[in-house]
């Protein structure tokens, strides 16, 4: 295993505690669901990438070390087999990918949209696109709006404009009800004739 240099065991051995800790919640990780939120997932995610990536540079130092001069190689590597080295590097990194696989499907699970408890995140492109859905909301809303105010007014009024008795109705009621009903002359005249018609 790893020796000599205090620094270096320091950090190896913190390295070895990870790992073991990893491959130790490898071992106990469900199949069917992740455990903690999709945050605590993503971050264990990053935590694997980063101990992968240190596994790397480390195995790729070694061989680097390899093709040094002797003299060079031995000073860095004071009191370390070299093979033992390797071997315990590439088997820590084939552990540490097979857990990583585990994180990714519990990663997998949550994104899924079925399982996650989170809304599903809508991006866009432009401001203008945003903009563009939030105009035709409130467009829609208002449609909502007079729809429901239309028929309020119609319920409430047509008892009144049923009351009437005489075949024609007064102009003061007729202009009344347009008054109500067509609000800036969209959809009813704004403006009733104040002469009385000829009945």
């Amino acid at each position: 295993m790893f020796a000599s240099d205090a620094d270096a065991s320091a950090w190896e051995r913190e390295d070895m505690e990870l790992l073991e800790q990893a491959l130790k919640k490898a071992l106990k990780f469900p199949e069917d669901w992740p455990r903690g939120s999709p945050n605590q997932t993503r971050d264990r995610l990053n935590r694997l990438s980063l101990h992968g990536l240190d596994l790397t540079r480390r195995f790729q130092t070694e061989e680097l070390l390899e093709g040094q001069p002797s003299e060079v190689t031995a000073e860095l590597c004071k009191g370390l087999d070299k093979n033992e080295t390797l071997e315990m590097l590439q088997m820590t990194a084939v552990e540490l990918q097979k857990y990583a696989d585990q994180v990714k499907q519990a990663n997998g699970v949550w994104e899924e949209g079925t399982a996650s408890p989170l809304p599903t995140t809508i991006t866009y492109t432009t401001e203008a696109e945003l903009r563009e859905l939030e105009t035709l909301r409130t467009e829609v809303a208002l449609l909502q709006q007079e729809s429901c105010l239309e028929q309020a007014l119609s319920d409430l009024l047509t008892p009144q404009l049923s009351s009437i008795t005489s075949d024609c109705p007064s102009v003061s009621v007729l202009r009344d009800v347009y008054s109500i009903l067509g609000e800036g002359g969209l959809r009813f005249p704004a403006i009733v004739v104040d002469t009385d018609p000829d009945c």
